[in-house]
């Protein structure tokens, strides 16, 4: 009888093992779900993130072409400013020279008319 007794309580404990061993399985098994769900949404991040950097690049570098060609057509246009201020600096001079010349002719009208009076 005591033996009986013993297998009866020993049978009683590994059931009992069993059950705390299943338990505990199943709340690995919930903690397990739970992470893989976080590891999902921050994979799922993680690619919208890639996505969006992606995007981000390729806005970079069409700004930086624009600015580049921005920056190039500016010197073009600094370069055609000067060479456009050297020609009106060239023509005024070249003007100023002609209305003296013309008003050196003017005097020299109006001498030689007063000497033919």
């Amino acid at each position: 009888a005591e033996t009986a007794e013993q297998t009866r309580k020993m049978e009683q404990a590994n059931e009992e093992m069993m059950i705390a061993c299943e338990n505990q399985r199943d709340e690995y098994a919930r903690k397990l779900r739970e992470v893989e769900e976080e590891n999902t949404k921050e994979r799922k991040k993680l690619e919208r993130l890639l996505q969006s950097k992606s995007v981000l690049e390729k806005e970079k570098s069409t700004y930086q072409t624009r600015l580049q060609e921005s920056q190039s057509s500016l010197l073009t246009c600094k370069s055609q400013k000067d060479t456009i201020e050297q020609k009106l600096t060239e023509m005024a001079r070249k003007h100023s020279a002609y209305v003296k010349q013309t008003e050196l002719s003017l005097v020299r009208a109006k001498f030689l008319e007063s000497e033919l009076q």
